[in-house]
């Protein structure tokens, strides 16, 4: 699944810096809504800091989705979101808010209906003053045995822009990736990981390798470029 955004005009890009993860947290409990309070959003405050939440769910039984991702309680703009359902399921989204002011957030998730445990990485970048980043393209896989996305227009990267990449297995970890650098991971329960990518300069394929053969063994990949 692929959607395309204009990009930020003048003749700069407009994100300046790479992402910088400054939380992560989860929950192992039954429920269609979570809340972490106080996340760290990092101490770079100003009018061109965006946070950025990683979100992942998964479920026993049939697919589902993210309804909203808040931070203080404001709906962030989710840019690419999947899910992939093999008997249980695993969703996954990625938002961005435009948040000037305060060093931590409560970072708040909505589903469609009850997952049985959820994880977050939080971080932000910082955009060109008077710019707001746009979205040049978002992708979205589900598979059990996907391995790559191919990015089609790298713009953005090439000239100073930010590709994001937001994972989430029903087993092992990733063993490697290409294409961007692994900036987090977690363990939502027992062998379920969600990790966290970036790159300031990506190749056009982005790929991945490991803990993927199984029929069951769910895969869900977003990925966005910013420009």
């Amino acid at each position: 699944m692929r959607n395309h955004f204009l990009r930020a005009a003048g003749g700069g890009a407009g994100v300046l810096s790479d992402l910088t993860i400054t939380a992560s947290d989860g929950s192992q409990t039954d429920s269609s809504t979570y809340t972490f309070s106080s996340q760290s959003v990092g101490s770079e405050e100003g009018a061109n800091r965006y946070v950025v939440v990683c979100a992942a769910a998964a479920r026993l039984s049939a697919g589902f989705a993210f309804d909203s991702i808040t931070v203080d309680g404001n709906t962030a703009s989710i840019l690419t979101q999947a899910t992939a359902s093999a008997g249980s399921s695993i969703a996954n989204a990625l938002a961005i808010y435009h948040l000037p002011n305060g060093t931590t957030a409560s970072i708040g998730l909505e589903l469609n209906a009850t997952a049985a445990y959820s994880s977050i990485h939080v971080g932000y970048f910082t955009a060109r003053p008077g710019y707001a980043p746009a979205l040049v393209d978002s992708y979205a896989q589900t598979s059990p045995s996907g391995s790559s996305i191919t990015v089609s227009d790298t713009t953005s990267t090439s000239r100073g822009g930010l590709v994001i990449v937001n994972a989430a297995s029903g087993n092992e970890a990733w063993t490697s990736w290409s294409g961007v650098s692994l900036l987090a991971t977690r363990d939502m329960n027992s062998n379920d990981n969600h990790e966290v990518c970036s790159a300031q300069s990506a190749s056009s394929a982005l790929s991945w390798s490991g803990g993927h053969a199984g029929a069951y063994d769910l895969l869900t990949v977003c990925a966005c470029s910013l420009y």
